[in-house]
């Protein structure tokens, strides 16, 4: 079992660029939905689709390459190679830098996906409002009646 190093090397430098790609394009998408921008949303969201692929592919052909070598994936193969060798070592300088951008991007992809299920849920309240349909969550007057709060209560009739 033998690494060709150097296409290896290429192809993790590949991912790592698309993977600082994806935590700029999630920090993008963080401050269109703080801007509630849902046509530039919209067109970062086929972006990012797009860019997520790519890198899915980046990651298959690059197992797939190592496999056809008799390694085991990344970060696995690494044990597998002599930490002697400068090449070795960049590759696995590479992979740190390659899983710690991934975990930013997990966690910003976490953290605007939560706000999106705020927006939405935000949004369908106010359709419920408008709509007078009734609150799904009911609180309770001074005398233990339930009733909807104030903001879905009709407070003036014409």
């Amino acid at each position: 079992m033998r690494l060709d190093i150097a296409p290896t090397q290429g192809r993790l430098d590949e991912l790592l660029e698309r993977i600082a790609d994806m935590l700029a394009l999630l920090r993008s998408e963080e401050k269109l939905l703080s801007a509630r921008d849902a046509a530039a949303l919209e067109t970062l969201t086929q972006t990012k689709e797009d860019l997520a692929r790519t890198i899915n592919q980046l990651s298959g052909d690059l197992n797939d390459d190592l496999r056809e070598q008799g390694l085991p994936p990344f970060p696995a193969c690494l044990e597998t190679l002599p930490r002697s060798e400068a090449s070795v070592r960049q590759l696995a300088s590479t992979w740190q830098k390659l899983a710690a951008l991934a975990k930013q991007c997990e966690q910003l992809n976490e953290t605007n996906g939560a706000y999106i299920v705020l927006l939405r849920q935000h949004v369908e309240r106010c359709l419920d409002i408008l709509h007078e349909r009734p609150a799904e969550n009911l609180t309770y007057g001074p005398d233990g009646v339930a009733q909807r709060p104030a903001a879905s209560r009709r407070l003036l009739s014409i």
